[in-house]
């Protein structure tokens, strides 16, 4: 089975082709403001470097966020309209599982951090475990003192795996809270189409079919712009 998975929570637009659970070819941009522009001639270009068109596609996967409220809104509306045009079956996965699954740290926590702007951080705790993450918490946005604090409870003295770009904001946090860091590569700090493809996969095969029509954006937070709102007219709803 062909999985075209999306990724656009971040400034790195991802695309990916799986197949049968095996990543055949991902393309990444950091395009920043231009998804909206990129996305579709991309997904053209890697269906016709593989010899396929869209009927060859047997599911549609997307990242959920958190994120950019942009970019999730540019990839699940690509996404959706993909899978409802097609009939297929649309897997959405959180931006912070992608990114866990993706984490090398057998056996220890493993934290991804993304930029919730705002002075907050986006965060979840997983035990790396295998074949993917447990979760030990849900999806958090968090003041770096908080997300310190947090850590130094759920790691209880052992090492924290961190990625993502919200890294460099929690840093001073966890260096006062005294927390033991291990900061993993570059590579590993933006969200992967593949890993998205793989993990939608073996959704599938557990027999979890996704319901395009229902397909929801995770924001954890809400956008600055309405915050800004009710902070201008001293309402909150």
């Amino acid at each position: 089975m062909w999985i075209l998975a999306l990724e656009t929570a971040t400034p790195t637009a991802s695309v990916a082709l799986v197949n049968d659970g095996q990543v055949v070819v991902e393309h990444n941009e950091c395009s920043r403001r231009r998804h909206a522009e990129s996305l579709v001639p991309t997904i053209e270009s890697l269906l016709k470097e593989q010899g396929l068109t869209p009927q060859d596609l047997g599911a549609v996967a997307c990242g959920r966020g958190p994120g950019s409220f942009t970019g999730l809104r540019i990839g699940l509306s690509t996404a959706k309209g993909l899978a409802q045009a097609l009939g297929l079956p649309l897997i959405t996965v959180s931006t912070l599982d992608i990114l866990a699954a993706a984490a090398f740290f057998p056996g220890g926590l493993v934290a991804p951090l993304m930029d919730a702007k705002q002075g907050h951080i986006y965060v979840a705790f997983y035990e790396k475990t295998w074949p993917s993450p447990h979760p030990l918490t849900g999806y958090l946005a968090l003041r770096p003192p908080e997300l310190a604090s947090e850590a130094l409870r759920l790691a209880a003295g052992r090492e924290v795996a961190v990625c993502g770009d919200g890294v460099a904001l929690a840093q001073e946090a966890l260096r006062k809270a005294e927390v033991k860091v291990c900061e993993l590569p570059p590579a590993f700090s933006y969200p992967r189409a593949g890993v998205l493809g793989v993990l939608a996969f073996a959704e599938l095969a557990r027999g979890v079919g996704g319901d395009a029509a229902a397909a929801e954006p995770l924001y954890v937070r809400r956008a600055a712009a309405e915050l800004a709102r009710e902070a201008k007219h001293g309402t909150r709803s």
